[in-house]
């Protein structure tokens, strides 16, 4: 279990305007802190990462960590896509995976 609450980080630690680039750096550090998660592809399945708000806050979790199963309280989050006038969120169909991932309504 990898017990990291981003919006408790967040309201201490970050400054408004640029949270999800900071968040998601310092979840990329976190990882690479865990012995067995950087050294050992195949064990990334055994990790247990939370995610407990609507927005995850961790954009390369697709890159760095899908292996992992996820508990989340929000089965398809919203995530922020590119658009002509900037960004807007939309929610993500394929970002939980019922056959590893668990959802806490």
């Amino acid at each position: 279990f990898v017990p990291f609450y981003s919006f408790c980080y967040q309201n201490e630690h970050l400054t408004p305007g640029n949270e999800t680039a900071e968040l998601d750096a310092l979840h990329l550090r976190l990882l690479a802190g865990l012995p067995r998660f950087k050294s050992d592809a195949s064990a990334r399945h055994r990790h247990l990462l939370l995610f407990p708000h609507e927005f995850w806050d961790f954009p390369s979790w697709r890159i760095t960590a899908a292996e992992a199963q996820l508990l989340v309280v929000e089965a398809n989050p919203l995530e922020w896509w590119p658009t002509s006038e900037g960004q807007m969120a939309r929610h993500c169909m394929d970002c939980f995976s019922p056959q590893k991932d668990v959802v806490l309504p």
